[in-house]
């Protein structure tokens, strides 16, 4: 019986740029210091998740943005123990996930392989 030659998955090869990109990402982290946006999200990771809902409901912005990444973050610092080498890793894991929908999005929309019915011609339309 011959031996099937196998072609690399789609998903495969776009999820390998990115794992060796985030995995740059996180061993050079010790090379860099942290900014003032950083230490703000920090800074409001740290409080009891019912202060920062209290906030949200008031109409309070601890630093302009919702409040989930802050609660996620507060978890991942729970989990962590908060130590210096995983403070950015939900970060680069959010921009690694947001760099492959953006990876994904395109092939969606120009083979018309939408699932919401959605076709290439509409997306490239020249009107």
């Amino acid at each position: 019986m011959p031996v099937r030659a196998r072609k690399p998955n789609e998903i495969a090869r776009q999820v390998m740029p990115l794992m060796l990109l985030g995995i740059a990402l996180v061993a050079s982290n010790s090379s860099f210091t942290i900014v003032d946006d950083e230490t703000s999200v920090f800074r409001a990771a740290a409080q009891p998740v019912r202060t920062m809902l209290a906030m949200l409901w008031s109409g309070a912005s601890q630093h302009g943005n919702p409040p989930l990444y802050d609660i996620l973050f507060r978890l991942w610092l729970r989990l962590t123990g908060g130590t210096f080498e995983s403070l950015r890793v939900p970060s680069i894991l959010l921009f690694l996930a947001g760099l492959f929908m953006l990876a994904r999005g395109p092939l969606v929309f120009i083979t018309g392989a939408s699932p919401r019915g959605m076709h290439s011609h509409f997306f490239l339309s020249r009107d």
